[in-house]
């Protein structure tokens, strides 16, 4: 039973972990000459950037943003409806604004790209929503105290350190009080 603890108090640990992000922007080559640097995650509420690299600009691609098979609405970002990107020289820098709200939520996803050729050029955007409570620490504690294996009846309570105060309204029916295994 001490092994199945253990790596209990294991996943409830990795559960508790922050959200990581990418900390170097993707490069993805697309045909046709372009270079394409993809956003890191962005907050909510905040601009990010996608740029093309191109040597052989005869004027700026036209740029969609697509919801299709990702979590973001239309109400989350401003979108591109084929509104042509304009080049700064060798440069094609395209703004990704994202709408502030007040609701939390998961973190949503959307792409933008053109068109080169036939084929479709895109990054995909995460943002990262910045209304939920933080993690700012964990801890365990098991009764009775100082206990090393666990048995039926015994009780490990976890409470969950918050970057700020939350409001909880009702009683889980899955957790109404301490849970117990």
């Amino acid at each position: 039973m001490r092994v199945r603890t253990t790596a209990f108090v294991a996943v409830l640990a990795l559960l508790s972990a922050a959200t990581v992000s990418v900390v170097e922007p993707r490069r993805a080559h697309a045909a046709q000459g372009y270079e394409v640097i993809c956003p890191d995650p962005v907050m909510e509420g905040d601009t990010a950037e996608m740029q093309v690299l191109s040597t052989n600009w005869f004027r700026g691609p036209r740029v969609y943003t697509f919801t299709r098979n990702h979590t973001a609405s239309l109400n989350d970002f401003t979108p591109w409806f084929g509104r042509r990107g304009i080049p700064d020289g060798r440069t094609l820098r395209i703004p990704i604004e994202t709408t502030e709200d007040a609701r939390p939520e998961r973190d949503e996803t959307f792409s933008i790209g053109f068109f080169s050729g036939w084929r479709l050029v895109e990054c995909v955007v995460v943002i990262v929503d910045d209304d939920r409570p933080r993690i700012i620490g964990v801890d365990f504690a098991s009764s009775p105290a100082g206990s090393v294996a666990y048995r039926a009846g015994y009780a490990i309570d976890v409470a969950v350190r918050l970057d700020r105060n939350v409001e909880v309204e009702g009683v889980s029916s899955a957790c109404p009080g301490r849970w117990r295994r």
